[in-house]
């Protein structure tokens, strides 16, 4: 029996180049995460000079402020910085990134390609990073195609975060996949799991699922294959 995990459901995984301003003393470097916080006044100049080191294939998070961010953020086990992720190509001279998701922001649910900077706009963001796989220049041109192959069928976000299906994918699943697909299997990624899991929307009655697997987006950024080129958060 196929149980679909909405975001209410999910919820419970929650419950178990830098330039200072002298007159807005807001940058700083913490020094457990490499995390750069910058001025108001800063932040798109930030975005510009970081967008320039962009290559094909990486890994773009980013932190948004709302209910269904905070959810998908607590399902990260360790870094809980990130609620989003997608993964960004240089096309036509320009920086775009490729995600799923639902909600508000993307109520056809179908796959987008965002320009880099409307994806990380402080006007509707906390803040992102820059990571960047391992990969080779073929490895570069065949996620590429992979992803843009999505892109093209119209894939759907996948509400049941089923991880065995591929007709439809979350952000973080489908980053996974076409790294694994791309490499032919020599990046495979981390993934988390949460043991007897209890479904506590009343449809379910009380259901348990004995192991739930996924893919969380802190699994796409700490492991070896991965490194980081930048984190920034937009709060003072």
């Amino acid at each position: 029996m196929r149980i679909v995990l909405s975001f209410c459901i999910i919820a419970i995984i929650a419950s178990s180049c830098e330039r200072n301003n002298p007159d807005e003393v807001a940058t700083q470097k913490t020094a457990a995460k490499g995390i750069i916080r910058l001025s108001n006044a800063d932040i798109w100049t930030f975005i510009n000079v970081n967008k320039a080191k962009i290559k094909d294939g990486d890994l773009i998070e980013r932190s948004d402020d709302d209910f269904v961010s905070e959810t998908v953020r607590a399902m990260s086990l360790t870094d809980k910085t990130f609620s989003h992720s997608g993964i960004a190509f240089i096309e036509d001279g320009n920086v775009y990134v490729y995600n799923t998701m639902a909600g508000e922001e993307n109520k056809s649910e179908q796959m987008m390609r965002e320009p880099f900077d409307s994806f990380v706009s402080p006007y509707r963001k906390d803040g992102f990073g820059i990571f960047r796989y391992q990969l080779n220049d073929d490895e570069r041109v065949k996620i590429h195609g992979i992803i843009k192959d999505l892109y093209d069928k119209k894939l759907l976000f996948d509400k049941s975060f089923d991880l065995k299906t591929d007709d439809k994918q979350y952000c973080s699943e489908m980053i996974y996949k076409a790294l694994k697909k791309a490499t032919a299997n020599r990046i495979v990624l981390p993934t988390s799991k949460v043991q007897n899991f209890k479904l506590r929307d009343p449809k379910y009655k009380g259901m348990m699922l004995k192991e739930f697997e996924y893919v969380a987006l802190d699994n796409l950024f700490l492991n070896p294959d991965c490194s980081q080129i930048v984190r920034i958060s937009y709060n003072k």
